[in-house]
């Protein structure tokens, strides 16, 4: 098989160059020039893909114009963090309690408490790294000194991360899934919040290295609950954020958020949303349940 050559290293000036010949319109050189010193030109350029035609830009798209979806992308992973920060501590929370108050405080242990053994293991083996990577948080000393290193999973819950919050759920036993789902997530099917678990690791896990989500596809295909919704796209970060509604069981705290979401939107009337599936009723959708 042949291997094709990887490119020479370029200056930000031969960046910049690439970037007209290629038909882009550079109001300022100078502040392209410096910005391009701080974004990196690989990550710049993948918000020019949605402007462009065989490689090269359409008529009238501006270096000023690719920015500004650089700009709305950043903020818009912030806006979603709150929700996925709210969600993820629920469920936290939820699966703490159910385990502790079902199997005891270290039952998390025992993989006759699970579905899967095999996942089990696994599980436990990410735990303890996390435990041994939490070495110095305040609470896992206190239980390494005081408690012959035994955490119960109330404290384990504060360490793992949303990831294994999310395989965690996937191998409860199917009667605790339902449970969870049924005590805390009224008509929500347990396999469409495993699934949503699943999404939701994935895009908080491009917001903490803050990767683009404009013109992203999930390699996960997203469920909906309502077969009426199936219009929605399956691959694209609305669908997502549409289903966080009815994991977000504070209405004020979503009224708020969605609020702040159009405002944001608001300030970039420019961009396409389209790009990430929203709707012509995106608005309407997220406010109804």
């Amino acid at each position: 098989m042949n291997e094709r050559i990887l490119k020479r290293p370029t200056t930000v000036r031969e960046q910049l160059d690439i970037l007209i010949d290629k038909k882009l319109i550079v109001e300022n050189e100078i502040a392209a020039l410096n910005l391009l010193r701080k974004v990196n030109y690989y990550r710049f350029t993948a918000y020019t893909l949605p402007f462009k035609q065989n490689n090269i830009f359409s008529s009238g798209i501006t270096f000023n114009k690719v920015y500004e979806l650089y700009q709305f992308d950043a903020k818009f992973r912030n806006a979603l963090m709150e929700i996925i920060e709210y969600i993820e501590i629920s469920f936290r929370t939820q699966i703490s309690n159910d385990i502790a108050l079902k199997y005891g405080s270290t039952g998390y242990r025992n993989s006759n408490n699970f579905y899967k053994q095999a996942w089990h293991l696994k599980f436990i083996q990410e735990i303890d790294r996390c435990i041994e990577h939490s070495y110095r948080e305040p609470v896992i000393t206190h239980y390494r000194e005081n408690y012959n290193a035994q955490y119960p999973i109330w404290v384990v819950s504060e360490v793992m991360t949303f990831g294994i919050v999310s395989k965690l759920y996937k191998n409860m036993k199917l009667e605790d899934r339902k449970r969870i789902a049924r005590t805390y997530y009224a008509n929500v099917d347990y396999r469409d919040i495993e699934n949503w678990l699943e999404v939701l690791t994935i895009i908080r896990n491009r917001c903490a290295h803050y990767s683009r989500l404009f013109n992203y596809k999930i390699p996960t295909s997203i469920k909906y609950t309502r077969n009426e919704k199936a219009t929605l796209a399956k691959n694209l970060v609305y669908g997502i954020i549409y289903n966080s509604k009815y994991l977000i069981t504070d209405q004020d705290f979503w009224t708020n958020w969605v609020i702040r979401l159009v405002d944001l939107i608001s300030r970039y009337k420019e961009i396409d949303l389209t790009w990430m599936g929203f709707p012509p009723d995106w608005k309407q959708l997220l406010i109804s349940k």
